[in-house]
C-alpha cells in the first residue's frame, strides 16, 4: 500500500449500517460472522442478510471482512462446517480471527485471514510469532503508542504483512483478549462475544483498607479519536484505519468516515468535517488514547461511562434559567462558529460529584469565548456549580445533515464507457470502473451503413450513460466508428442493461464457490494434530545443560498428580517443601526479592520458575529470566514465546495464550515448542474435558485454585488515585507502599496488583476451585496441577497445601472438598447457551 492513504474500515451490523458505510466513502467494512463474533449483542445476521450486505458493498467497490473473532470450543468445529461453507460461498474478502485453530483451518482453504486485536498483538515479536501462520494483516492492540506502532509496522513490512490500527470508538481498559472480568463476574466471556462491560460499572476505590473515592467509573476508559495523530500514523506505515462501533447507529458510521477521510486528505475545517463530528453521535469524551503515549490522568474520566458528546467548556456563571460557559479551553470543539450551538441542541452537564443534568437550549448568545446558554423557564439547574463541565450530546445540525446524507442515493461508482461501431459487426461496448473491473458486451444485430439518422456520439452517450438506479455513474465516453452507421435503439439499451448486469455480477462476486470442501480441510488438520500428539513427551523438556529431562509422565489412569505453585508473595516461599510441590514459579511485582527466593527454593530442592509479563512491549526484555536461568518459564504472551525459542528450560504456556481447543493446543505444543499448556479460562468443565480428550493428556496443566486475573491494564489505578503523575516517571511509585482495591456494586473487594512494567491486574475477590473435577481429570491422565497464590496469609497457605495435597492423593474427595470449604467453581459450571438462543429468549 506504499504511496497510498490507509484503507478506511467501517463497522457494520446490518444493511442500514452498510449503506451508511457506502455513504461515508468507506474503503471496506467488517461484519460479524453469524453467532460467532466478538459483538454478541449485535444483530444476528442470516446468511441471506449477509449475502445482501456483501453484494451491495462489493458492487460499490468496498471490501468485506468477516469477524469470526472469538475462541472456538472443541464441540463447535463440526457445528461450524455448514455456516462456514455458506459464508465462504458469499466470497468475503477476508476473515478477522482470534483463534489459531480457525486461522489454520481457513489457511488450509487458501482464504485471506487477518489477526484480530483479540490476539493481543502488542509488540513486534508477537507479530513475528503469529507470522508462522499466513495472516495477511495484524490488528494491533489499542494500548500501543506511536513508537510501538512504528516498530510493529517495520516488522510487518519486513515480513510483507499489513497492520491495522483503531482510530475511532470505544477503548477497552483491559488488553483485548486478556479480559476475564465478564467471565469471572457473570459467566459470559469477552473472548466469546459476551462482554458484560464490567469496566463501565461504578466502583469504590479502596487504599490500604480505606475508601478514598466512592461511586467512580474508575476503569471506564474515554473514547478514542485519533484525528490529531492521523498524519503521524500514516507516516508510521499503518495500512488500515479502523473505526469501532458495530453496536452504534448508522449516522455514527457515516460521520466517523467523513470526519477521518477529510483529515486524511488534509481538509480540516470544512463544513462536513465539523457538522459531522462523530463525537455528536456517540462519545465518552474522546481523545487520542494510548497513541499519544501513556497518561494515567487522562485515560479515564471517572465521572463518565456513557454518551456525553462533544466538550464545550466549564461553567463560569449560573443564572436562574441560564449558564455561562467558557469555550475555547481544554480542546473545546464546539467553539468553532461553523459548528456552533443553536436552539434545540441538547446539553449534558457533568457536575463535580459525577451527577448529570440534561437540558435543551432555548437561546444561545456569544461574547468572545463566553457562551450564554438559556433554557426553558424552570429548568433544573440547582445541582450545577462553577466548574461543572458542559457537553453537547445532541445537535440539530448534525441530525439534519446526517439524515440528508443517509437519505440520498448511494455514491455511484464512476465508469468509463467506450463503444466500437463497425459496419457488418455487432456494436461492442466496454464498461470499465476505476478499480480495473471491466466487461465487454455486444449487440445482437450488426451495425449497417446509415442512410439517415446515423448513430451519433451524443445520442449513444446519453443512452449508455443513463445509469440512474444502478451503482454506477458515467465518467467518460468514447465512440470509435469507421463510417456513419445505424443500429436500432433497442440494441443500445440491451447493451447497457447487459453491461450493468455483468458488472454487478463480477463486482458482487456472487458466483458460489463450490470447490471449497470445508469439512475435508478440517479433517486434514485434525489428522495432522492427532499425529503430532503421539510424539515423545519429553522432546520439549530440556534442562539448562541442554539434556532431556528424564522424568516421564505417569500412566493414563494413575491416581496421583504433581502440584505446582505460582507465588506472588516472597514470604510464601519460606513455607514450602519439596515433598509437597513439584515446582514453584515466581510472579513478583518487583525484582528485589527474586534472587533470595530462588536461592531458598534451590536449597530446598524445589524446581524454580519465573513468569514472563502477561503482555510485553517492545523494549521490555527477559533479562531476569536470562540472569537467573530458572528450570521453568511460564510463558504468557506470544512475543515472549518468540524470544524464548530454543531456550534451555521447561516452557509452560499460560492461560493468556487463549488455547481453547485441541487444534490450537497442537500449534503451541508441537510448533511453538511448549512442553505443557494451561487451557483458556473461558472453558467450562465440560468443554475443558472435551478438549483434553483430543490432546496429549501429559502436556496439559490445570489451575486447581486461583483468584482469576480479570482486568489486565496498561492503565495504572495507583498513579491515577495516589498521584498527579501521568506515568512511572512522575507518579512517585505509590504502588511500592500502598495496596489498592476496587469494590464493585455487590460489595466485593477486588485487589489490584502491578507488574515490573507498571501494568495493573485486578484479581477476583473470591477464589475458584477445580477440585470437584479432579478425579475425572486424573482418570483421563492429566498429571500437572497448579495453585495460583495471591495474598493469602501463612495459615491460609498451609491450609490450601494440606487440602490439595490430600485431594491429589485421594481425588475422589475433591467434590466434598468444594462443599466443605465453600469454594466457588465459577465459570466451570457455566451452561452457556448459543448467541442465537439468548437472542431468541430476549425477543
Amino acid at each position: 500500500m506504499s504511496g497510498r492513504l490507509p484503507e478506511l474500515l467501517a463497522p457494520v451490523a446490518d444493511l442500514a449500517m452498510a449503506r451508511a458505510a457506502i455513504a461515508g466513502h468507506a474503503d471496506a467494512i467488517y461484519v460479524g460472522f453469524p453467532e460467532f463474533n466478538a459483538r454478541g449483542r449485535s444483530a444476528l445476521l442470516t446468511a441471506t442478510e449477509l449475502d445482501e450486505i456483501i453484494t451491495l458493498c462489493h458492487r460499490h467497490g468496498l471490501h468485506v471482512y468477516i469477524a469470526l473473532n472469538v475462541l472456538i470450543f472443541e464441540h463447535e468445529f463440526d457445528t461450524l462446517v455448514g455456516p462456514l461453507t455458506e459464508v465462504l460461498q458469499l466470497r468475503p474478502d477476508a476473515f478477522i480471527l482470534q483463534d489459531v485453530a480457525i486461522a489454520r483451518w481457513l489457511a488450509e482453504l487458501g482464504v485471506r485471514i487477518h489477526a484480530s486485536t483479540q490476539m493481543t498483538i502488542a509488540d513486534a515479536d508477537s507479530l513475528a510469532f503469529y507470522s508462522q501462520l499466513p495472516f495477511a494483516r495484524f490488528v494491533l492492540a489499542r494500548e500501543m503508542s506511536l513508537d510501538r506502532i512504528k516498530q510493529a509496522s517495520e516488522k510487518a513490512k519486513e515480513l510483507r504483512r499489513e497492520i491495522e490500527c483503531f482510530v475511532q470508538g470505544a477503548l477497552c481498559v483491559s488488553y483485548s483478549g486478556q479480559c476475564l472480568t465478564s467471565e469471572s463476574f457473570g459467566g459470559g466471556s469477552a473472548n466469546r462475544g459476551r462482554c458484560a462491560q464490567s469496566c463501565r460499572f461504578l466502583y469504590d476505590v479502596v487504599v490500604d483498607g480505606k475508601t478514598v473515592a466512592r461511586n467512580q467509573y474508575a476503569v471506564s476508559a474515554r473514547d478514542l479519536n485519533a484525528a490529531p495523530v492521523l498524519d503521524a500514523l500514516i507516516d508510521a506505515g499503518v495500512d488500515c484505519f479502523k473505526i469501532e462501533g458495530r453496536l452504534k447507529e448508522p449516522q455514527y458510521v457515516t460521520a466517523s468516515l467523513l470526519y477521518h477521510r477529510n483529515r486524511m486528505q488534509g481538509q480540516r475545517r470544512d463544513d462536513t468535517s465539523t457538522v459531522l463530528t462523530p463525537d455528536l453521535a456517540f462519545s465518552r469524551r474522546s481523545f487520542p488514547g494510548w497513541i499519544s503515549g501513556v497518561n494515567h490522568q487522562e485515560l479515564v474520566d471517572a465521572q463518565i461511562q456513557s454518551h456525553v458528546g462533544e466538550f464545550i467548556g466549564p461553567v463560569v456563571q449560573i443564572g436562574r434559567d441560564a449558564i455561562v460557559v467558557q469555550t475555547g479551553s481544554d480542546n473545546s470543539s464546539a467553539s468553532n462558529s461553523q459548528n456552533d450551538i443553536i436552539p434545540g441542541d441538547g446539553i449534558a452537564i457533568v457536575n463535580a460529584d459525577g451527577s448529570r443534568t440534561g437540558a435543551s437550549v432555548m437561546q444561545r448568545d456569544r461574547d468572545g469565548d463566553l457562551m450564554t446558554l438559556k433554557f426553558r423557564r424552570g429548568a433544573s439547574l440547582q445541582s450545577i456549580t462553577e466548574g461543572s463541565r458542559v457537553f453537547r450530546n445532541h445537535s440539530v445540525q448534525f441530525e439534519r445533515h446526517a439524515r440528508s446524507l443517509l437519505s440520498r442515493d448511494l455514491p455511484a461508482v464512476p465508469v468509463d464507457v467506450s463503444a466500437v461501431a463497425q459496419i457488418g459487426q455487432p456494436l461492442s461496448v466496454t464498461f470499465t470502473t476505476g478499480d480495473g473491473c471491466s466487461v465487454t458486451v455486444q449487440s445482437d444485430a450488426p451495425c449497417v451503413r446509415a442512410e439517415k439518422s446515423p448513430l451519433s456520439e451524443e445520442r449513444l452517450k446519453a443512452e449508455l450513460g443513463a445509469l440512474s438506479g444502478t451503482a454506477y455513474t458515467l465518467r467518460t465516453f468514447r465512440l470509435h466508428a469507421d463510417a456513419p452507421v445505424f443500429l436500432h435503439q433497442r440494441e443500445w439499451k440491451k447493451c447497457r442493461r447487459e453491461a450493468v448486469e455483468r458488472l454487478d455480477l463480477i463486482r458482487s462476486a456472487h458466483a458460489p464457490i463450490t470447490e471449497v470442501d470445508v469439512a475435508n480441510a478440517l479433517s486434514r488438520i485434525r489428522e495432522r494434530s492427532a499425529t503430532a500428539h503421539t510424539g515423545p513427551y519429553a522432546a520439549h523438556a530440556i534442562d539448562q545443560q541442554g539434556q532431556v529431562i528424564s522424568a516421564a509422565p505417569s500412566a493414563k489412569g494413575a491416581t496421583a498428580g504433581r502440584l505446582h505453585l505460582l507465588v506472588r508473595d516472597p514470604d510464601h516461599v519460606i513455607l514450602l517443601n519439596a515433598s509437597e510441590v513439584a515446582s514453584v514459579t515466581l510472579d513478583f511485582e518487583y525484582g528485589r526479592h527474586l534472587q533470595k527466593s530462588l536461592d531458598i527454593l534451590k536449597e530446598k530442592g524445589i524446581r524454580t520458575g519465573i513468569a514472563t509479563y502477561r503482555v510485553m512491549a517492545d523494549g521490555e526484555d527477559l533479562k531476569l529470566i536470562e540472569k537467573h536461568r530458572p528450570d521453568v518459564v511460564l510463558v504468557r504472551n506470544a512475543g515472549a514465546l518468540h524470544r524464548l525459542k530454543g531456550y534451555p528450560a521447561e516452557l509452560i504456556g499460560d492461560f493468556g495464550l487463549n488455547v481453547a481447543n485441541s487444534i490450537s493446543a497442537d500449534f503451541f505444543l508441537d510448533q511453538a515448542g511448549l512442553q505443557r499448556i494451561v487451557p483458556s479460562l473461558d472453558l467450562n468443565a465440560e468443554e475443558l474435558l472435551q478438549m483434553i480428550e483430543n490432546v496429549d493428556y501429559s502436556r496439559i496443566e490445570i489451575i486447581l485454585h486461583q483468584r482469576i486475573a480479570s482486568f489486565h491494564m496498561e492503565y495504572c489505578l495507583y498513579a491515577k488515585y495516589l498521584s498527579n503523575g501521568s506515568d512511572y516517571r512522575s507518579c512517585g511509585i505509590p504502588c511500592h507502599s500502598h495496596r489498592l482495591s476496587l469494590r464493585d456494586p455487590e460489595g466485593e473487594l477486588h485487589p489490584v496488583y502491578t507488574d515490573f512494567a507498571c501494568r495493573n491486574t485486578m484479581y477476583r475477590s473470591k477464589p475458584q476451585s477445580m477440585a470437584g473435577h479432579l478425579q475425572t481429570l486424573i482418570k483421563k491422565g492429566v498429571q500437572d496441577f497448579r495453585i495460583d497464590l495471591l495474598d493469602e496469609s501463612k495459615e491460609a497457605l498451609r491450609h490450601l497445601l494440606d487440602r490439595y495435597t490430600s485431594a491429589l492423593a485421594h481425588p475422589e474427595t475433591g467434590r466434598s472438598l468444594i462443599r466443605e470449604e465453600g469454594w466457588s467453581e465459577g465459570q466451570l459450571r457455566r451452561n452457556e447457551r448459543s448467541i442465537k438462543h439468548r437472542k431468541a429468549a430476549r425477543r
